[in-house]
């Protein structure tokens, strides 16, 4: 009999998003810099964030303002802060594998109350901002989940992040100046380092303390971002889960790259 035919190789994944990474998409982006020139300054005066990573990933979240969701983030919190029952949506819990299951049902139930909560408290601060920036409640654009403004940050994130760009006393994350500043905000709040490069050489051995987010994981092996250099095995805090050691288990690379990250 024939052979079984025998499978198609997986086709490699891509190093970066296809169809973000274009030569229109650049000078897009090099064109939102020269238009909000002053906001970048400021931000990148007080906060430190770099303004190429700041139009980056303003690019990534909205297009650079032109794509700030398909739902209005006031009906998408309030429909699911009000939605703490599995009756509430029937019809989409009936599509779920395995839902008549009385398991099931103790999951989704416990799943919808946790989800409740979690939405209400982003209601409660989406309306706080509202509140003090002068937006239409209704009418205001979001994500799936809520998400607002051209960084796209959750309501409850807006008063801890949050920042005046433009020096109105008001923050407004529909606004560039506003958004970039509080983007640039919480990145550096969040260890952002400009002062550390994002890679160096060093030898890896069993002692060599690193984190987690400086590897990335493929196949089930960890790798680090230098070609021909697989790292393992990996030893785990107790608990924790996260990475303490590696060692590498390629011969050729008793010298490597692993990637540290900017968030220390």
């Amino acid at each position: 009999p024939p052979s079984a035919k025998p499978a198609a190789p997986a086709r490699p994944k891509p190093l970066v998003y296809p169809g973000v990474i274009t030569a229109g998409n650049v000078e897009k982006c090099r064109a939102f810099l020269e238009a909000n020139k002053p906001a970048f300054d400021y931000a990148e005066r007080t906060f430190g964030v770099p303004r190429q990573l700041s139009v980056s990933l303003l690019f990534v979240e909205t297009r650079l303002g032109t794509f700030l969701g398909k739902e209005k983030a006031f009906y998408t919190l309030a429909s699911m802060a009000s939605s703490r029952r599995p009756e509430a949506i029937s019809t989409y819990v009936a599509q779920l594998p395995g839902s008549a299951a009385a398991n099931r049902q103790s999951w989704i139930q416990q799943r919808m109350e946790q989800r409740s909560d979690w939405a209400y408290k982003e209601l409660v601060a989406l309306l706080k901002n509202i509140r003090a920036s002068g937006e239409d409640a209704l009418s205001m654009p979001g994500s799936i989940y809520g998400a607002v403004g051209l960084c796209q940050f959750m309501p409850t994130n807006i008063s801890h992040y949050g920042a005046d760009g433009n020096g109105d006393g008001v923050v407004n994350l529909f606004d560039v100046p506003d958004a970039v500043a509080s983007l640039s905000n919480y990145l550096a709040r969040h260890g952002w380092n400009k002062s550390r490069r994002s890679s160096r050489p060093i030898t890896v051995s069993t002692s060599t303390p690193i984190r987690s987010s400086a590897l990335r994981r493929r196949r089930g092996t960890w790798r680090s971002n230098a070609p021909s250099c697989s790292l393992g095995p990996i030893m785990k805090d107790k608990g924790k889960g996260s990475v303490k050691y590696v060692v590498v288990s390629s011969p050729q690379c008793g010298e490597t790259y692993v990637f540290f990250p900017v968030f220390l």
